[in-house]
């Protein structure tokens, strides 16, 4: 009796698998509260490093000093329609007043900064 129904057992079980990995998404189909960057923290830093080398700006006596996430912007910014984007900041070495770089690296991998004075 147990070996007619070993394969209609396997069958079921299989056919349960295949319907619950239809009701799994693939990880790029985010939902639409998902507030996860797109880029992550470590891809904002090279794009921000390959930012300042293109620009060459010399950050040789800078260290990276932090990098922030923000999914929106206040609605006075200019920048609103880019999205969300990392703020990596760049400190210099010895203390100093001012001198930081703050590059935006925004999820499309484009960036732009203001700072070192």
């Amino acid at each position: 009796m147990l070996t007619r129904l070993l394969p209609l057992l396997s069958l079921a079980f299989f056919s349960a698998c295949l319907f619950a990995a239809d009701l799994n998404p693939p990880a790029e189909h985010k939902a639409a509260n998902d507030r996860t960057p797109v880029l992550s923290i470590t891809e904002a830093l090279q794009v921000a490093q390959q930012y300042m080398a293109d620009k060459k700006i010399d950050l040789s006596n800078h260290f990276v000093s932090g990098a922030r996430y923000f999914d929106s912007r206040p609605k006075s910014d200019t920048s609103a329609d880019k999205g969300p984007y990392w703020i990596v900041t760049y400190e210099p070495k010895e203390r100093v007043q001012g001198g930081q770089y703050f590059v935006h690296v925004y999820m499309n991998r484009e960036a732009g900064h203001v700072g070192g004075m």
